[in-house]
């Protein structure tokens, strides 16, 4: 139950903040209702009957994570003393009086999660856009016209690797901190994904003087753009400054992102839901 809840909330926030938002502020130029707005929907509606199911195992392996990790011998560290870190208290997994985040507000906890959730999403993103796995990852790149509508379009084999490793790497960060509290991690997956579908929004807010301190949709546009100096940049959903220490951030002073999509292979890439779902593992190259 708490994961089918866990995804209404996701989803009537995400509407509930992003349509009327985008509505308003697009001056009745509403994105148009054809074969790539509804090519969306059909991969929301997706996610709607996957979310519960996924978001179900994941609360369900995190709660074995600690016996697997245990039973684990190539990856587990209690077996070998010679690297073992049980005797290394500066370094230690458990959680740390000097630098856990426990006896912190909820509030901080939330950021935390939030920041670290954040973080473990940009470096996956990052690798997304190499290889074998740009392939994937481009289904969500081959919309040429973006609202938060779009946030949904991504292909089910990313989506599961988005839910598993971000939000498994993510428990472990927080649990190396001391940070125990599942309503903050909870909390920063909820507020990360609705977050994400607003910095889809068909909007031009920039955010001003705040615009290194939070992503906007501007911010994110560039990463959709199709100009070669935007490729391979702003790879964070929330927090700017993880681009930037990274290298990858983005953000013109001059102009607004205009042509979006994959660049010169737009014209050939897949734009029906089956065919977009297969060619990941065609042989084809666009």
């Amino acid at each position: 139950m708490r994961a089918f809840a866990t995804s209404i909330l996701v989803f009537a926030a995400t509407f509930l903040l992003c349509y009327p938002l985008e509505h308003k502020t697009s001056a009745g130029r509403f994105r148009k209702m054809d074969a790539a707005y509804f090519l969306d929907i059909e991969y929301m509606l997706l996610a709607v009957l996957l979310y519960p199911f996924v978001t179900e195992a994941i609360y369900a392996a995190a709660g074995n994570l600690p016996d697997i990790l245990h039973r684990l011998p190539l990856i587990s560290l209690r077996p070998l003393p010679l690297i073992s870190l049980r005797p290394l208290p500066l370094i230690s997994l458990r959680p740390l009086p000097l630098i856990s985040l426990r006896p912190l507000p909820q509030a901080a906890q939330f950021l935390a999660a939030l920041f670290v959730y954040d973080l473990v999403n940009a470096v996956r993103h990052r690798f997304f856009h190499k290889g074998a796995l740009w392939r994937v990852h481009s289904v969500h790149h081959s919309a040429a016209e973006v609202n938060w509508v779009t946030k949904f379009r991504t292909h089910p084999a990313e989506n599961l690797l988005i839910m598993f490793l971000s939000v498994a790497v993510t428990l472990a960060l927080l649990g190396a901190f001391g940070i125990g509290g599942a309503g903050a991690v909870a909390a920063a997956v909820v507020f990360g994904n609705v977050y994400g579908a607003f910095i889809h929004a068909n909007c031009s807010w920039t955010f001003g003087p705040l615009k290194r301190v939070l992503a906007s949709p501007v911010y994110h546009r560039w990463h959709h753009s199709a100009d070669t100096a935007a490729q391979d940049k702003n790879f964070a959903s929330v927090f700017p400054v993880i681009d930037m220490v990274m290298g990858t951030y983005y953000m013109p002073e001059d102009r607004l992102p205009r042509d979006l999509g994959i660049g010169a292979g737009q014209a050939a890439y897949p734009q029906t839901f089956w065919r977009q779902i297969i060619y990941p593992f065609r042989r084809e190259k666009i």
